[in-house]
């Protein structure tokens, strides 16, 4: 069976593993939907989200897509996640708030880092 390899994959930047922020992208196909960067080159990211029409259980199956950057816009840290009591909505709402002031590498004009 022949496989697909797209070239874009060669070129792409992308974070170390665990590490992938959140954003919210709005897809005329999809609708609004949450998803996950797993990698980005010039004016395009490479998201993984649950498949349409998922909303609880999708038996961790998840879709990916190249979108245009902005159709995204970032939402949540990597590891923005419950793990403890100590990790409550005044601190969640602490790092959202930090989001918007850091620039991302796919929309600062910094070198990104390998």
């Amino acid at each position: 069976m022949p496989t697909f390899s797209d070239p874009r994959f060669e070129r792409m930047r992308s974070y170390m593993t665990g590490e992938y922020p959140y954003v919210q992208v709005f897809d005329p196909g999809l609708g609004k939907i949450h998803a996950r960067v797993r990698g980005w080159m010039q004016g395009e990211l490479f998201i993984e989200y649950p498949p349409n029409g998922a909303r609880w259980v999708y038996n961790g199956r998840l879709d990916v897509k190249w979108i245009p950057t902005t159709a995204a816009t970032r939402i949540r840290r990597a590891d923005s996640i419950w793990r403890g009591t100590e990790d409550n909505h005044t601190w969640h709402q602490r790092e959202d708030q930090k989001i918007s002031f850091r620039p991302d590498p796919w929309t600062s004009n910094l070198p990104a880092s390998d």
